[in-house]
């Protein structure tokens, strides 16, 4: 239940191996998302991607070759389950930072993960980080615009999604 938007949480490592088509010792910093996987897995074995699935696919950076894709990756948590006081939330991981808003849209989280990689400093209200916070608050919106994400309260995320039965069976 790793809900929470803290580099704890949401730095997983992705480890891939496929001799002659990943060069051996690759390593590429760009965050990468869970949602990215299955795009990527197409991208890498060439099948054309349905078009139903989300995600970017990161082949190119994979290989170790200069790509096109997003410096970031777009997370989030759409429904908290299993951990009371949650909220929904929404947030950008670059190479250096990590942004995080609330569904309420309260700026909730920033770090530099460079100058602060326990994310001790909390520098989402300073006002000396307000330009950067504006920037990686519009690019949030570019992103919950261009995966349709309509930051719904997780009742009307699970109507949305048409999984309201199954979810009230699990529960």
């Amino acid at each position: 239940l790793k809900q929470w938007p803290w580099a704890e949480s949401v730095n997983v490592p992705l480890i891939m191996r496929w001799p002659d088509e990943i060069p051996a010792a690759t390593r590429d910093r760009t965050p990468f998302a869970t949602v990215d996987v299955a795009p990527t897995l197409c991208g890498l074995a060439g099948i054309k991607q349905d078009d139903r699935i989300e995600g970017t696919d990161r082949s190119r950076s994979v290989r170790g070759e200069t790509d096109d894709c997003p410096e970031e990756a777009l997370l989030g948590l759409p429904a908290p389950i299993g951990i009371d006081g949650v909220p929904e939330w929404r947030g950008l991981r670059t190479p250096r930072y990590t942004y995080v808003r609330s569904r309420n849209g309260e700026q909730w989280l920033l770090y530099d993960n460079v100058e602060d990689p326990y994310q001790l400093h909390n520098r989402a209200l300073d006002a000396s980080h307000r330009d950067l916070r504006e920037s990686l608050d519009e690019r949030l919106d570019d992103w919950l615009e261009q995966t349709e994400d309509q930051f719904l309260a997780t009742k009307n995320q699970l109507r949305h999604a048409g999984v309201v039965e199954e979810w009230n069976e699990m529960q």
